[in-house]
């Protein structure tokens, strides 16, 4: 299996190397060309946070808050191209930097240069790393030599299998859903203990019990539920397009003034912000029903503003690009308490980034403390009743400056922009 796999890999990169020394001399004359002289210095001086000097991450970013069709013909591209070749998240992650570079003005072949030297590059670090690490005595001393040796070659930490007290796995016992991570495998050694999966380790189960919980691939899986939400989408685009009395005629003089969405695209979408949603907030099986729901009433507001768009002619306001937009709108109103109005149009980015503040903040940092979610809303619930606590004045300039930045409302610039303890101060 190594040598299957290293061979893989050889021929992966040859493909990515042959594409960039294409791409090299190309002048398709679109746009901007030169994208990664700009990587490394631009990302190291500007980049911060989670994402530190990461211009690939930054454009996998913008491609996200972007979305719509620029994703959607990425993602064709690099199927109809490269699929024989690459996985699908190997696939997905090139078509995810590539849109990012397009929307920021790169043309096609800097786009496609920079996302096939981008793979290359995680392939070489993942290698270089496995390598070092199989040499460290402590390292070694975990997984079974067998597993060593393939992972030097590999780089593939999922290849790693650990020593437990000398035995090796033998085999799977099923799946488990395992909060704050999703889906994972269970495992057996020879002795007949049972373990998790996580991020190519091994995890004994009892040291992760009160968080496992059942899972159900036909309810639970990704294509039950990418499923479910494209359904769902072409059921509410067909409502949008009724109630805006925008339908298909067939005849002598056909027309068609339907409005029209990617219901495949709906449902990928929606199902890998829920995978986000569900994992960042380690929420319980019990408690994804709610989500779903609240991401079906964004998939209905999404048609029936897209339909709206479409019958006043394309002309009065903009036209709905992100559904995560929504999504992150109906979620935030069981998962903060916060009245949903006070996020107007707030980037998703921006609320992220918001988010990220208000839990910093927060005493607990376990997601998986069955109090957490208790203490997340009465931190957000906090920030609410200090924003009410303002004088009008005060909240109609951070209103006006909100509308001059574009992405936020008053309450979520403010509320990003504002230390906790003058928030306190207005608290009545």
């Amino acid at each position: 299996m190594s040598l299957i796999y290293t061979l893989e890999n050889e021929k992966k990169i040859e493909i990515a190397k042959k594409v960039i020394q294409e791409t090299n001399t190309a002048d398709y004359d679109e746009g901007k060309s030169e994208l990664d002289k700009a990587d490394d210095e631009w990302a190291k001086k500007n980049l911060t946070g989670e994402y530190e000097g990461d211009f690939a991450q930054n454009l996998i970013n913008k491609a996200k808050e972007y979305g719509g069709i620029v994703v959607d013909k990425s993602i064709e591209f690099f199927k109809n191209a490269f699929s024989s070749m690459f996985n699908g998240e190997e696939l997905a992650r090139m078509a995810m930097i590539y849109a990012g570079s397009r929307v920021m003005g790169y043309d096609h072949g800097g786009s496609l240069n920079y996302s096939m030297k981008n793979y290359i590059k995680r392939v070489d670090a993942n290698l270089a790393y496995a390598k070092k690490a199989v040499l460290d005595k402590d390292f070694a001393a975990k997984y079974s030599p067998a597993s060593l040796i393939k992972y030097a070659k590999t780089g593939d930490m999922s290849d790693l299998i650990p020593s437990s007290a000398g035995a090796s796995m033998t085999q799977t016992s099923g799946s488990a859903y395992l909060r704050g991570v999703g889906k994972v495998q269970k495992y057996k050694d020879t002795n007949g203990v049972e373990y998790v999966g996580i991020g190519g380790k091994y995890v004994p189960v009892t040291k992760v019990s009160q968080f496992l919980e059942p899972w159900d691939e036909s309810v639970q899986g990704d294509k039950a539920v990418q499923t479910q939400f494209s359904q769902y989408a072409e059921e509410a685009m067909k409502m949008g397009n009724e109630k805006f009395g925008l339908k298909q005629v067939k005849g002598k003089n056909p027309s068609d003034t339907r409005a029209s969405i990617n219901t495949k695209r709906i449902g990928l979408e929606a199902n890998r912000v829920y995978r986000d949603i569900i994992r960042k907030n380690s929420l319980s099986v019990n408690d994804t029903l709610d989500m779903r729901t609240s991401i079906s009433t964004a998939i209905d507001n999404y048609t029936s503003d897209q339909a709206s768009w479409v019958y006043n002619g394309k002309q009065k306001g903009e036209e709905p690009i992100s559904l995560e937009a929504y999504i992150n709108e109906q979620t935030r109103i069981p998962l903060t308490g916060v009245d949903v109005s006070l996020f107007g149009k707030t980037k998703p980015a921006n609320l992220n980034a918001l988010d990220k503040i208000i839990r910093s903040e927060m005493e607990l940092k376990d997601t998986r403390n069955p109090k957490f979610q208790t203490e997340y809303k009465e931190s957000w619930e906090l920030n609410e009743d200090s924003w009410a606590g303002l004088d009008d004045d005060i909240r109609a300039k951070w209103e006006s400056r909100a509308a001059d930045k574009k992405g936020w409302s008053g309450f979520t610039l403010w509320a990003s922009r504002t230390s906790a303890e003058e928030k306190a101060q207005t608290i009545n």
